[in-house]
């Protein structure tokens, strides 16, 4: 009886030993770009080729690393290298519902999560937005650009990022 038991305990502590261990169920590390004006090369080298431009607060998923550059994917897929120093943990999220429609179809902010409450905004395809808060399938986000500035909600499914 006592070996079954300390076998059962010791089961218990090695499960509970590979969750702390094993990285999260998505495995993704989240970032996003620290400031305006970045660019994706292809390679990790201040040579390499330029692919993209990014904005300050793109939020983008670490696939590698070489010394002090971090191999990234987009929300589309686009994939590169960017200095360590041009990114931060500052949380964001990019609108990734509506990609085919030109602008033309627009995703929801609500002014509270869930579709019963009032529509604040609008946005389309790529908009990004710092995220402040996560709630039952919705996510509170602010943008902030000269002019114009709106925080509401808008469905989790309609974004990508952290």
């Amino acid at each position: 009886m006592n070996t079954c038991r300390h076998t059962v305990v010791l089961a218990l502590l090695a499960l509970l030993a590979a969750t702390l261990i094993a990285p999260q169920a998505n495995g993704a590390t989240m970032l996003a770009v620290a400031r305006d004006g970045v660019f994706l090369r292809d390679a990790p080298d201040s040579n390499g080729k330029t692919l993209w431009k990014y904005e300050k607060g793109f939020p983008l998923e670490i696939t590698g690393k070489r010394g002090d550059w971090r191999k990234v994917k987009d929300f589309e897929g686009d994939g590169g290298w960017l200095l360590a120093a041009d990114l931060n943990k500052e949380p964001h999220m990019v609108v990734r519902a509506n990609k085919h429609s030109g602008g033309k179809l627009k995703v929801n902010i609500r002014k509270g999560p869930g579709e019963k409450f009032d529509v604040v905004g609008e946005a389309v395809y790529g908009s990004v937005f710092m995220t402040l808060e996560q709630k039952h399938n919705w996510v509170r986000v602010r943008h902030v650009e000269p002019g114009v500035e709106v925080e509401g909600w808008i469905k989790h499914n309609m974004l990508w990022g952290f």
